[in-house]
């Protein structure tokens, strides 16, 4: 196995944010040593890419932990056309340059 695959493994295992989303989502029912396991079966979610990119999973308003659909940064996508909340990430591409294209960006005084 390549060190750099060990290296998200490890990282995915340990990391406590990583630990809380997937006690949510398994609701506990996983032993914290299956997150990778789990983690490289999901063809939905580049998961390697986000732990490189140094994202971790943050908690939303509800208290569920969430992963980001892009990495800031590059605008590089994360999640597959068929993952579950791929959509969300595409119609607020489309709000945001509907909005940009009618003007509002500019009268709300962003760039």
């Amino acid at each position: 196995m390549p060190k750099q695959k060990k290296d998200w493994r490890k990282t995915a295992r340990q990391d406590p944010e990583i630990q809380l989303w997937f006690e949510q989502i398994t609701k506990g029912k996983l032993a914290p040593s299956e997150t990778a396991r789990m983690m490289s079966r999901d063809e939905s979610y580049d998961y390697q890419a986000a732990i490189k990119a140094g994202i971790r999973p943050a908690p939303n308003a509800q208290g569920q932990y969430h992963w980001p659909s892009v990495i800031g940064e590059t605008g590089q996508w994360l999640k597959a056309d068929w993952h579950p909340t791929a959509w969300k990430e595409w119609d607020y591409r489309v709000r945001q340059r509907e909005a940009e294209t009618a003007g509002f960006r500019e009268a709300l005084g962003k760039k």
